[in-house]
């Protein structure tokens, strides 16, 4: 009967995916809460709400880990074995819910939940959850994972204005991937986290994404654009580096476009914005390389013109969809700029 039970349970748990769904909102509520009072200084309670909190994520993650490791087939204790070893749609369903309320643990309870070096100190079960070598990733390459970790960084501080210290965490989380993407020849890999870590998504993300995009795209794809806007000639290695930052920053704004226009246009002030300091960087490099590109027959300055044209037919869309709907400051620049296409 004991065993019944726990199969009927484990069905139950397999076939419910919005189990994770909901989990979301009590991560995310959690996170916040805990947010709320970090800025309060409250220690006395914040070390008790701590404690709280990692007791419910050690249950719930050991829970996890008990049915992937011990799954009851039958009545028959001898007949178990465990599912990791069994090949069925349970198994799948079961490890793509697993992926998804450990990623939002990763996402939304950073504040309380500190990784080291890719592990968990205050939460050691959760190493399990995140090691290739004990249970699957999503991805081969864990990007799911990482997009939820920078988006996890980016909620340290309040608002968009990040501190030095998240400055510098998102610095190198973005730089480091992409880097690693590039010298695999893998350019596909950092678009997809790219657009991950820096679209929406959901309702529960809150302001820090849109937040966190602006550093990356201000702050590091711009750098990189401008390091070969100084130093034009072929043999800059930057130039690999500003080639994925050109699609993926066309990928975010497409998928943000997209969710914006959903949303009844909500935030396009902002969103403009930055699509204008966009245009001004590619400019700039077009302007640069224009005669070079002209002088030779297909090479590493027409893929950059076809980028930036690329680029540029995005927002030509997106400044015709939006002229006869607001009136933006701004929008009339964007018209002045289609002179890039002389790439």
């Amino acid at each position: 009967m004991k065993h019944s039970l726990r199969l009927d349970l484990l069905s139950l748990f397999v076939r419910a995916s919005s189990y994770a769904y909901l989990t979301i909102d009590a991560l995310a509520n959690a996170g916040k809460y805990f947010e709320n009072l970090l800025r309060e200084g409250d220690h006395a309670a914040i070390s008790i709400c701590k404690q709280r909190y990692l007791d419910y994520l050690h249950r719930m993650l050991l829970s996890m880990k008990t049915i992937y490791l011990v799954s009851p087939t039958s009545t028959t204790p001898s007949n178990n074995q465990e599912m990791k070893t069994q090949e069925s749609e349970n198994l799948v369903q079961y490890i793509s819910l697993a992926q998804h309320v450990v990623g939002n643990i990763i996402q939304y309870c950073s504040s309380f939940l500190k990784e080291i070096d890719r592990t968990f100190k205050d939460l050691p079960i959760l190493d399990y959850f995140t090691s290739g070598e004990t249970f699957p990733q999503p991805g081969s390459n864990e990007i799911g994972y990482a997009a939820q970790r920078l988006r996890g960084i980016s909620r340290k501080d309040v608002g968009r204005v990040f501190s030095h210290a998240t400055q510098t965490d998102v610095f190198w989380g973005v730089k480091s991937f992409l880097e690693k993407c590039v010298q695999s020849a893998k350019e596909g890999e950092f678009v997809e986290f790219c657009v991950l870590a820096l679209c929406e998504g959901d309702e529960t993300v809150g302001d820090h994404v849109a937040g966190l995009r602006m550093f990356v795209v201000r702050n590091i794809f711009c750098e990189y654009l401008r390091i070969v806007k100084e130093a034009p000639e072929l043999g800059n290695p930057g130039w690999g580096y500003g080639l994925v930052c050109l699609r993926s920053v066309r990928e975010v704004y497409a998928c943000v476009w997209e969710a914006m226009v959903q949303e009844n246009v909500s935030g396009l002030q902002a969103f403009m914005e930055d699509l204008w300091e966009m245009m001004i960087v590619m400019y700039g490099i077009t302007d640069i390389i224009a005669g070079q590109a002209q002088r030779q027959e297909g090479g590493l300055y027409s893929i950059v013109c076809a980028r930036i044209f690329d680029f540029v037919i995005l927002v030509d869309h997106i400044v015709f969809y939006t002229k006869d709907v607001l009136q933006i400051r701004g929008i009339s620049l964007f018209a002045k700029t289609s002179h890039v296409r002389k790439c």
